[in-house]
């Protein structure tokens, strides 16, 4: 009885959070997804840096550019803000960056009152972590955004 007992509580203790292997990243992915909000000021348009994203991430945007062809096609509002227009003080001021599962970090925040959650996921490197995907209250940002590419402009090649 002892040794199931003792089995248990070390399956447990093993289970547990404080003994699970913490990301090496993490605190360079929440210092990123910090630095992209923070470049939501209060006034003027935001400057997000191309290279805070993989490759992938660019190329799904740069696809839907191409559709566009200076309108909009698929994209219709800001992906890090969640919305067409933003309140940058509100945003920062409510903002919190939070480690999630799979090596996510969590972004929670509120815009015009409107509370939003955005996970984002990375793709990281000896020289630091880069955006690759942001998950949205209805899935994946590039998955979405390729599936709506590829069903109304079948014909725009990335």
């Amino acid at each position: 009885m002892k040794k199931i007992v003792l089995f248990g509580l070390l399956a447990v203790a093993l289970g547990s959070p404080v003994y699970a292997q913490q990301d090496p990243h993490q605190a360079k992915k929440i210092a990123l997804i910090k630095k992209v909000y923070a470049a939501y000021k209060p006034t003027g348009m935001p400057r997000i840096d191309d290279r805070w994203f993989s490759r992938d991430f660019n190329a799904a945007l740069a696809h839907d550019a191409k559709a566009a062809r200076g309108e909009i096609a698929c994209l219709g509002y800001d992906y890090i803000v969640q919305g067409q227009d933003f309140d940058g003080a509100e945003i920062n001021r409510t903002l919190k960056v939070t480690p999630a599962k799979n090596g996510r970090v969590k972004a929670t925040f509120r815009n015009f009152q409107s509370p939003q959650t955005v996970y984002y996921e990375f793709v990281c490197s000896d020289k630091g972590c880069v955006i690759d995907d942001i998950i949205e209250s209805d899935g994946s940002f590039k998955k979405n955004l390729r599936s709506c590419l590829k069903k109304n402009y079948p014909r725009v090649k990335p």
